[in-house]
Parts: C-alpha cells; sequence; structure tokens
C-alpha cells in the first residue's frame, strides 16, 4: 500500500516559502533549487520526489475510491509570477477510504509534471489537500489541448489575473466541474514539486484527461511560460494503477 502523507512540519500550501528567490529556469531553476537554501535541500538529495514518468505500472484493486465533496464556492485566482493558483473554500473535501482531506489549494502547471510514459500533457492541475493529521493528499488532473472547449476553464479564464502579484476577481466555481467522469488514478509515494519539495505527499493522479481548446491554452501561456518541474528518478517506487469502476 502506498502510505500516506508523514506528519512532517510543511507549509500548508506550496507558495508558503517566499524568502529564497526561485524559478523555472535559469540560475534559479529545478536543476538549481537544492543549492538556492538549505531549507531545500529535499529538492537535491530526496529520493521520493515528484514529479515522476509514469510508466511499469501495477494494476491493482486494494486501495479505496476516491469519493469528492466539492461544492460551488467562492474562489479567486492568484498570479504569483510563476505559477497560477487558487486557496479554496474549507468546505471542499475529498474522502480516501475513512480519511477526510480538506481541500486547500489549486494550482496550474503547463505542460504537466508527471509524464506517462515520456509524453507530457497540456497541463497539469494539482488538487492539495489536508486532512487533521497534517497528511497531504494530491489529487492531479491531465488537460490535453484540442478543439474542444473546456466548460470549467472557460469559467476559471474570465477570472484570470493579469499582472505578476495581482488577484483575479472573486468567482463562485464548481469545482467537481475540473474532475473527469473516469476516475481511475495512478497512485505513489512523492513530494511537492515545489521548494521546499517536501516528501511525505500521497499521489492520486486521474488516468483520463479532459480537453481544452487552443484558444485557452493560448490565454494561459499570454501569462506564464513553461511552469513544470522535469520528471524525477523514481528510485524503485510503485506506482499503482486503481480501476474506480
Amino acid at each position: 500500500m502506498v502510505e500516506l502523507a508523514h506528519k512532517d512540519p510543511v507549509p500548508e500550501t506550496p507558495m508558503a516559502t517566499k524568502t529564497v528567490p526561485w524559478a523555472y529556469s535559469g540560475p534559479q531553476g529545478p536543476e538549481h533549487w537544492g543549492d538556492l537554501s538549505r531549507d531545500f535541500i529535499s529538492c537535491k538529495i530526496g529520493q521520493k520526489q515528484s514529479p515522476i514518468n509514469i510508466e511499469h505500472v501495477k494494476l491493482t484493486q486494494s486501495f479505496p475510491k476516491l469519493v469528492f465533496h466539492y461544492t460551488s464556492s467562492p474562489l479567486q485566482l492568484q498570479h504569483d509570477g510563476r505559477l497560477l493558483l487558487a486557496k479554496t473554500a474549507p468546505q471542499n473535501s475529498m474522502l480516501v477510504g475513512k480519511k477526510r482531506f480538506e481541500l486547500k489549494t489549486l494550482i496550474f502547471h503547463s505542460p504537466s509534471e508527471h509524464t506517462v510514459e515520456e509524453a507530457p500533457y497540456t497541463f497539469e492541475v494539482q488538487l492539495i489537500h489536508q486532512n487533521e493529521f497534517k497528511e497531504f493528499a494530491v489529487v492531479s488532473i491531465f488537460l490535453q489541448e484540442s478543439k474542444k472547449s473546456h466548460a470549467a476553464i472557460s469559467t476559471l479564464w474570465k477570472a484570470l489575473p493579469s499582472l505578476k502579484g495581482e488577484l483575479g476577481p472573486q468567482i463562485s466555481f464548481q469545482l467537481s466541474s475540473l474532475l473527469p467522469r473516469n476516475r481511475d488514478y495512478y497512485t505513489y509515494s512523492g513530494s511537492l514539486t515545489t521548494p521546499p519539495c517536501t516528501e511525505g505527499f500521497t499521489w492520486y493522479i486521474l488516468k483520463s484527461p479532459s480537453e481544452l481548446s487552443t484558444k485557452q491554452v493560448d490565454a494561459y501561456h499570454a501569462l506564464f511560460k513553461k511552469n513544470a518541474r522535469p520528471a524525477q528518478r523514481a528510485f524503485g517506487r510503485v506506482v499503482y494503477l486503481q480501476s474506480q469502476s
């Protein structure tokens, strides 16, 4: 079984570490994160780092279904100069077996950070959850560019902030509209994908991608360049594929 996240003190959201500048390219890029601060040492020496390339998965029926309790709730997108993210209302949660995880943060990466057999998707949306024991669970959703527009993304993009440090307008958003119908998922033990790269995060990566249009992709890339950490070494970790059917 994949172990759920440990109880080390870690930032409640990935953007909690703001004192040390880091980036997705150049001398502060991913290959240098572990040298920028002692707090970032896991980025360099950790052996359970995320993202990873997903291949050679083991099929299983031994993991619980993911049960989402997402509601229509207030949401504001933030442009922090590197990422598009949003903190979410506390009424949104997920059950993993009998464990309840509250949704904390929504983050967009393009291209996807996780790859499947070396191939990236156009986007990866990461939904970071935490429970009362300070355990972390991340649900990841792939989005692939196509001719078809994504209705939920259209709603979100109307509230895009245009400048670094800016918050977009507050909207009411149904978070479940981001989830694909097929809830089969890959799962493994990993880490935060931004500094400080804290380990002990359990990942639930939904296998089936959703589609979004070229126009929607272009609207994002007009504000953000590539903001994905490259795949990290697996160090023998097993990735399981759980069917939800």
